[in-house]
């Protein structure tokens, strides 16, 4: 699944590269945008969300995406990330981008649960914002575990998790995507969260056919799939 975001949609964010169409939540549809390089998130008030997501039945994810701010944060925090295992705006994990408004840059793992919002880890990468400057996120969950990091998108992925955190809470998925945010007391006027070359690497999804000398043998849906030769890649 990738999203590199090169058509231009207004009052949404269209269909992405793998054939599949964004849904939004939050705001007005005027907030949601696509300009040919960038989807972008236009948070017109302070506190409130604006979303996009796609329908998943899968619960564990490695995710990638570049993201930054078009302004300068002020009075507040403004924050672009990941979601997962996202059931509604109150029942979400979510991996964030945040920049404050000293102009830190910081990694935030947090959970909603029945709109209970909840810091499970932090970190502070030591940059300094530059309004339209990208970082790249990447999100991992796998079980209980879930990890995060964030580097300058024009440097290579740093090779350490930032934070790594155990949590069990919310399991069933329903949706991924993004969720873009500025602080309570955030004085911006009309900031935007700006995301770009969005990849899930994993799991990888495809379709097989059975068959013994071309003719198709019936599958049951979800039925163990298994390669008769196997790829094998030297460790």
């Amino acid at each position: 699944l990738t999203d590199t975001f090169t058509r231009t949609v207004s009052n949404g964010w269209g269909t992405n590269d793998s054939g599949f169409t964004w849904g939004t939540g939050g705001g007005a549809a005027s907030d949601y945008s696509v300009n040919g390089s960038v989807g972008a998130h236009l948070l017109a008030t302070a506190g409130a969300s604006r979303r996009c997501f796609l329908v998943t039945t899968i619960a564990d994810f490695d995710v990638y995406v570049s993201l930054t701010a078009d302004q300068l944060a002020t009075g507040d925090f403004l924050a672009g990330g990941l979601t997962a295992r996202y059931l509604d705006s109150d029942n979400l994990y979510s991996a964030q981008v945040r920049f404050s408004a000293a102009n830190a840059v910081s990694v935030v793992i947090l959970k909603r649960v029945n709109a209970t919002e909840t810091v499970l880890g932090t970190h502070t990468t030591g940059a300094t914002f530059v309004a339209g400057t990208f970082y790249r996120l990447r999100f991992k969950l796998k079980g209980n575990l879930l990890r995060a990091k964030a580097w300058l998108a024009s440097d290579v992925e740093t090779p350490e998790w930032q934070v790594s955190v155990m949590d069990g809470d919310l399991v069933n998925p329903q949706f991924l995507g993004f969720r873009s945010i500025a602080g309570s007391s955030s004085t911006n006027v009309n900031p935007s969260i700006q995301y770009d070359d969005y990849t899930v690497r994993s799991p990888q999804l495809f379709t097989t056919e059975r068959s013994v000398n071309d003719v198709v043998k019936a599958q049951v849906l979800g039925a163990d799939v298994r390669l008769a030769r196997p790829t094998i890649i030297a460790l």
